[in-house]
């Protein structure tokens, strides 16, 4: 019986280097880490940016913090955004390409059988695994 090999990679390698506390993070996605501190630095940018801002009695003195705190707190929760999506797709990529491997392994095994059945009768034995669909997707 064919097996197929379902660790999650190099990132489980990676956590095993690592360790300690944090060792998780590394290896569930490290990008997706990494998402989750920019949209927290974001969300933080657009707070210290408006504790700033309502110091300030003019409009003038406030565009400063608008524009650090406001405008570069939400470009980076959407850097953070755009990171854990990809972060997310990446895992789900993964997932069916284990999923596809192990596919092929039962594929071949009931065909091989398929074949080894086949085998006895009279006649000439036409090989299973060549009608078997070969487009990848």
């Amino acid at each position: 019986m064919a097996t197929v090999d379902v660790s999650n990679g190099p990132a489980e390698e990676a956590s095993e280097q690592v360790g300690g506390r944090w060792s998780w993070v590394v290896r569930d996605d490290p990008g997706l880490a990494l998402g989750w501190l920019l949209v927290a630095a974001g969300v933080a940018a657009i707070v210290a940016g408006y504790l700033g801002l309502r110091t300030q009695p003019d409009v003038l003195g406030q565009m400063p913090y608008v524009v650090t705190g406001g405008l570069g707190g939400l470009a980076l929760v959407a850097a953070g955004g755009i990171v854990i999506g990809s972060a997310g797709m990446r895992q789900t990529n993964q997932r069916l390409g284990r999923l596809e491997q192990a596919l092929v392994a039962l594929e071949e095994e009931i065909l091989g059988e398929f074949d080894l059945i086949h085998a006895g009768q009279d006649g000439p034995v036409v090989s299973a695994a060549r009608h078997r669909a070969t487009t990848d997707v």
